[in-house]
Formats: C-alpha cells, sequence, structure tokens
C-alpha cells in the first residue's frame, strides 16, 4: 500500500524507492480507479479564500508587507487594510478544479497509459499469484 501512492505521495519518494511501486498489485488497480474515476471531471463550487485557504487572512495580517509605490504598495495597502482585507477574503468565488490534477498531485500517469493497462497488469499479477499457489500446493506433501 505504501507504493500505491494511498499513505506516501509517489513523488515525493525518493528515485531509487520509485521502481519498487511497478511490483505493488495495489499500485495498478488505485491507479487504474483513479484514472477511470477522475480523468475529464469537473469539480466545480461556490467557495472563499477564507474556505478554500483557511489561516490565510491571519498569514497576511502578521506578514511584514513592505510599503512601496506602484503597484506592489497598492496591493500592500489593500491587503493590510482590515476593510478591503475582509471583503477580499469573504467574498464568494467560483472554484473549478480538474480532475487531472489531482492524478498530477498523485503522480498518476494518465496521459501516455490507458486505464486498462491498469487493469491488465492487475489481472497478470493476479494470475502469476494463483499459479505460484497452484504450484505449491501441488507439490507439498500430503499426508
Amino acid at each position: 500500500m505504501v507504493f500505491a501512492g494511498l499513505i506516501i505521495n509517489l513523488k515525493t519518494l525518493p528515485e531509487w524507492v520509485e521502481g519498487l511501486k511497478y511490483i505493488s498489485l495495489v499500485y495498478y488497480g488505485v491507479s487504474g480507479l483513479s484514472v477511470n474515476e477522475f480523468k475529464g471531471l469537473e469539480f466545480c463550487g461556490e467557495t472563499s479564500i477564507n474556505d478554500a485557504c483557511p489561516g490565510m487572512e491571519m498569514a497576511l495580517s502578521k506578514a511584514k508587507i513592505p510599503e512601496g509605490s506602484g503597484q506592489s504598495g497598492v496591493l500592500a495597502n489593500f491587503l493590510t487594510n482590515p476593510e478591503t482585507a475582509e471583503v477580499l477574503f469573504t467574498q464568494k468565488l467560483e472554484l473549478c478544479v480538474a480532475g487531472e490534477s489531482g492524478l498530477d498531485i498523485q503522480g498518476i500517469d494518465y496521459e501516455t497509459v490507458n486505464k486498462w493497462f491498469y487493469a491488465f497488469m492487475v489481472f497478470l499479477g493476479a494470475m502469476i499469484a494463483y499459479t505460484l499457489t497452484f504450484i505449491r500446493l501441488y507439490f507439498s506433501n500430503r499426508h
């Protein structure tokens, strides 16, 4: 399960460990189901910056934003002014996230690999396990 991306994000694994995911049946199962479920979907909803990024307002209020002239000065004044910042952080926004972005975050290849490849690999791994089990039971001592 570690190499399926359920416990640890696959992109955070060291390069020398990354190849171990290819011997995990759970990796192929989770990847295939994820591609089948999320590819081509778009998740939309109404939210505010406070809901989407909790703590952002507090972080910006404690940040030391340098005052200056030009656009950075206007932005600094806008973010540090409590009235304008409240409008910014409580305003409802229509936010849409593509399903492919979740696959990218998990490191699942959905562009070059077909979802049926993942299904075939699960089937192949199961057949290898069943064959090895049969051979072991066939040659075991029968009392």
